[in-house]
C-alpha cells in the first residue's frame, strides 16, 4: 500500500489516499492497518457504543483492462475484491508479527469488499464506490485493517461511527441518549425519568406496589425510539404544557388531580396564596367539611337569629319566637340550638329537641313565678361542630333575659328582649356640665312592693367599648334610690357621653332586669322646668362659630362704608378747588398769580365744568334726564355751588354758550342746555 494524493471528482480537490495495484506478482498479501479506536474514550456525555459501523469510499480497476495493458502473463494475480478485517482488544497491540502470520486467528474477517459496478478502465471514467459494514463490540477498543491479495484499488475515505437513539422527552418522561444494541436485531430497554413536577405513581396498583412503574421505551437498531409501557403525569398544582413540561398554576388558581387538567380559579371564599397550589385555602372564618372536595366553595356559620323576642309571658310559662338569620353562611341546611342556663329539669320545652330545632318558636312551661331566666339561641349548620373544634370565636348567639309575672295575669306581645324594661320607662330630664337628671314612671305591676327601691348604674360610652375586666360591675358605677322616681347623677365629666340604666327590686328580693340603655352627653343642657333645680348656663359653641364672626364682619363693613363716604366728599371738595378761583365780589378772574380783567367774550369757557366725583372728563358719568332751562348765577352767593349742583348731572362736553344776555362783574351769564 502506498499513500498518494489523488483528485476526487466529487470534491474537486486532491485528497490523501492509500493505493495498491500489485497484480504482477504471485501470492500477493498486503495489509493496511487503521489506528486503534477506543470505545471507552467517548466524550461529551455520549453513551458507549455497542456496535461500530465503517463506511469505505474507494475506486477499483477492471482486471480485463489490466490484462490488456500488462498482458495475460503479467497480470496473473489480478483480483477485483479486497478484504476487511477487525481485531478487538482492551489495549494497544503491535501487529507487525500478526500481519506476517497470515493464519493468525485474532484478525476476524468482516467481509470481502467489491465494487458493485463501474470498475473504471481509464482515468477518464473513474467511479467512486461506497460500502458500509458493521461489527459488534465486546471490548474497549478495535483495530480495522484492509487486506490486498492482488487488487488494483484506491482507499479514498474511511468513516467509523456508531448509532444512538437521541435524548428525548415523551409522555413527561426524559429518555437519555442510548447506543443501539450489539446486534442488528437487538433492542435496548430504557427507563425514563419523570420531568420536574410529574410522577408515575398514578399507575401503581396494590398487587404491584414494589414494581418499578417508571415509563419505559426501547431503542431499536436503527436508532429510533419505540414506546413500550408507562407514562408520567403532572402533579396536582401543575398543568401540562404539551407532553414535555409541567407548569405551576399561578396564584389564586389550583389543579386538584394528577394528569392533563388545567388550572381552575379558586371557588368562592377561598384563595391560593402561592404558585403550584393543589387546592385553595378557605379565607379566615370560612371552612369546608371533612368530606367536601377541594373544589367545594368554602362556607361559614349562619349569623345570629333575628328578632328574638317574647310573644307571651305569664307567671308559669313563656312563648318565644324569632326569624331566620340574615345569612345562612352559604349553606342550605339550618337549625337552631336552644339553651337555658338556670332552668331546672322540671321545665317543659315544646318542641323538646333543643339541640336541633327546626321551628322558629319555642314554649317554656312550668316556670317559677317572679323568677328571672336567661336563655340562649344559636343558629347552626353542618359546620357548627367542626367550627367549635377549630376554636371558632365568632359570637353567633342571641341572649334573652326575662322575668316571669309574679301574681295573676298575663302580658303578651312585647317586642323587646329585655322584658322588664316595660315596667320602667326611663327619660332624660336635664343635662348640665357635671350632672344628669333622670326620671321614670312608677311600675303599676302588683309584683312590686309599696316601698320602691331602684338602682341606677352608669358609665361613659368610651368605657363601654373597652374590654370588661370584671364580670360583676362591668365597669358601671351604681346609685341606690328609695321611694323616688327621679334622681340626680352628679360629678360627671363635661362633654362626655354616658350610658344609664335603671332596675327595680322585686318582692322576692331579686332585682328585675335593667331598663333599655339611655345615652346622654354632658355640656348640652336643656332648660330645666323645675325652679328648684339649678341650671348651669354655658355659652353654646354656635355663638363662637357662627354669631360672633357675623358680628365682626358687619362691624368692619360699616366702618369701611363710612370711611369711603367721607373720602368721596373730600375728593369732591378738592375737585372744585382745582377750578380757577372765581370771586363774585371782584371784577377780575384770578388764575394762579395772574389777574384777568372782566370783559365780554364770545369764546367758549376755557375751564370746563368738572364732575365733583371724578376727573374733568369722566366717561362713566351718569347724566340726569331732566331739562334745566336757565341758571342764574347771581342768585348764588358762591358760584361754586352752581358747579356743585349741576356738574354731577351734566357732562362738560354738553355745556355750550348759546347767548350772552348780560355782563356780570365776575362771571358770564349762561343758558345751560342738555
Amino acid at each position: 500500500w502506498q499513500e498518494e494524493s489523488l483528485p476526487l471528482p466529487e470534491d474537486d480537490i486532491n485528497s490523501r489516499s492509500y493505493v495498491t495495484c500489485d497484480v504482477r506478482r504471485p501470492f500477493v498479501d498486503n495489509w493496511l492497518q487503521l489506528p486503534l479506536i477506543r470505545s471507552d474514550n467517548i466524550s461529551n456525555g455520549h453513551p458507549v457504543p455497542n456496535r461500530l459501523w465503517i463506511d469505505i469510499a474507494f475506486t477499483s480497476r477492471d482486471c480485463r483492462q489490466l490484462k490488456i495493458e500488462y498482458s495475460e502473463r503479467d497480470a496473473v494475480t489480478c483480483k477485483e475484491t479486497f478484504g476487511l478485517y477487525y481485531y478487538e482488544t482492551d489495549s494497544a497491540v503491535d501487529f507487525t508479527a500478526v500481519i506476517r502470520n497470515k493464519n493468525n486467528p485474532t484478525f476476524r474477517p468482516i467481509d470481502q469488499i467489491a465494487a458493485d459496478s463501474g470498475r473504471f478502465t481509464g482515468s477518464h471514467d473513474v467511479a467512486i464506490h461506497r460500502e458500509v459494514r458493521n461489527v459488534p463490540l465486546t471490548k474497549k477498543g478495535v483495530y480495522f485493517a484492509f487486506r490486498d491479495q492482488g487488487t488494483c484499488v484506491s482507499i479514498l475515505k474511511v468513516k467509523i461511527f456508531y448509532l444512538i437513539c437521541n435524548e428525548t422527552i415523551s409522555h413527561f418522561a426524559r429518555f437519555p441518549s442510548t447506543a443501539v444494541g450489539p446486534n442488528l436485531t437487538s433492542v435496548v430497554k430504557v427507563k425514563g425519568q419523570c420531568v420536574a413536577h410529574s410522577t408515575s405513581d398514578i399507575f401503581r396498583t396494590p398487587s404491584y406496589a414494589l414494581t418499578d412503574n417508571r415509563p419505559q421505551q426501547i431503542c431499536k437498531a436503527d436508532g429510533q425510539w419505540d414506546l413500550l409501557s408507562g407514562a408520567c403525569q403532572c402533579l396536582p398544582g401543575y398543568r401540562s404544557e404539551g407532553q414535555s413540561a409541567c407548569i405551576p398554576c399561578p396564584i389564586n388558581t389550583y389543579k386538584e388531580a394528577l394528569g392533563f387538567g388545567t388550572c381552575q380559579t379558586c371557588p368562592p371564599a377561598s384563595h391560593a396564596p402561592n404558585n403550584g397550589s393543589s387546592y385553595c385555602q378557605c379565607i379566615p372564618g370560612y371552612y369546608r367539611l371533612h368530606e367536601d372536595s377541594k373544589s367545594t366553595p368554602c362556607t361559614t356559620l349562619p349569623s345570629k337569629p333575628l328578632n328574638f323576642k317574647i310573644d307571651r309571658l305569664s307567671e308559669n310559662d313563656v312563648q318565644l319566637s324569632w326569624i331566620e338569620p340574615k345569612s345562612r353562611g352559604g349553606r342550605r341546611e339550618l337549625w337552631y340550638k336552644f339553651e337555658c342556663k338556670n332552668c331546672p329539669s322540671t321545665i317543659v320545652f315544646e318542641p323538646s329537641n333543643l339541640n336541633r330545632l327546626n321551628s322558629t318558636q319555642i314554649r317554656l312551661s312550668n316556670l317559677a313565678p317572679g323568677k328571672s331566666y336567661v336563655v340562649r339561641l344559636t343558629a347552626q349548620n353542618d359546620l357548627s361542630i367542626q367550627a367549635s373544634s377549630n376554636n371558632f370565636d365568632r359570637d353567633l348567639t342571641e341572649i334573652l333575659r326575662f322575668t316571669t309575672y309574679y301574681g295573676h295575669g298575663t302580658i303578651s306581645g312585647t317586642k323587646h328582649s329585655n322584658f322588664s324594661s316595660q315596667f320602667l320607662q326611663v327619660e332624660l330630664d336635664h343635662v348640665t356640665e357635671d350632672r344628669v337628671v333622670l326620671t321614670w314612671h312608677k311600675s303599676q305591676s302588683p309584683t312590686v312592693d309599696k316601698n320602691d327601691v331602684y338602682q341606677i348604674r352608669y358609665k361613659s360610652k368610651s368605657a363601654d367599648n373597652q374590654p370588661v375586666k370584671s364580670n360583676i360591675s362591668d365597669g358601671y358605677a351604681s346609685i341606690r334610690v328609695d321611694n323616688k322616681t327621679s334622681a340626680v347623677v352628679k360629678n360627671l365629666s363635661d362633654d362626655t357621653t354616658y350610658i344609664f340604666q335603671v332596675r327595680q327590686l322585686l318582692p322576692n328580693n331579686d332585682w328585675g332586669l335593667w331598663s333599655s340603655k339611655l345615652m346622654a352627653k354632658t355640656n348640652f343642657a336643656k332648660p330645666l322646668d323645675r325652679p328648684s333645680e339649678k341650671m348651669d348656663l354655658t355659652i353654646s359653641p354656635f355663638f363662637y362659630t357662627i354669631v360672633l364672626p357675623v358680628i365682626v364682619v358687619i362691624t368692619m363693613s360699616a366702618i369701611a362704608y363710612f370711611y369711603r363716604s367721607s373720602k368721596t366728599k373730600r375728593r369732591k371738595f378738592r375737585c372744585f378747588n382745582t377750578n380757577p378761583h372765581m370771586d363774585y365780589k371782584k371784577y377780575s378772574l384770578e388764575i394762579g398769580n395772574s389777574t384777568i380783567e372782566s370783559r365780554e367774550s364770545q369764546n367758549t369757557i376755557r375751564q370746563p365744568l368738572r364732575p365733583c366725583f371724578g376727573p374733568p372728563v369722566a366717561p362713566q358719568v351718569r347724566f340726569a334726564q331732566e331739562f334745566v332751562p336757565y341758571v342764574d348765577p347771581s342768585t348764588y352767593e358762591n358760584p361754586e355751588n352752581v358747579l356743585h349742583q349741576f356738574a354731577p348731572i351734566i357732562h362738560p362736553s354738553r355745556v355750550q354758550i348759546l347767548e350772552t344776555i348780560g355782563e356780570v362783574p365776575a362771571l358770564f351769564p349762561l343758558i345751560l342746555q342738555r
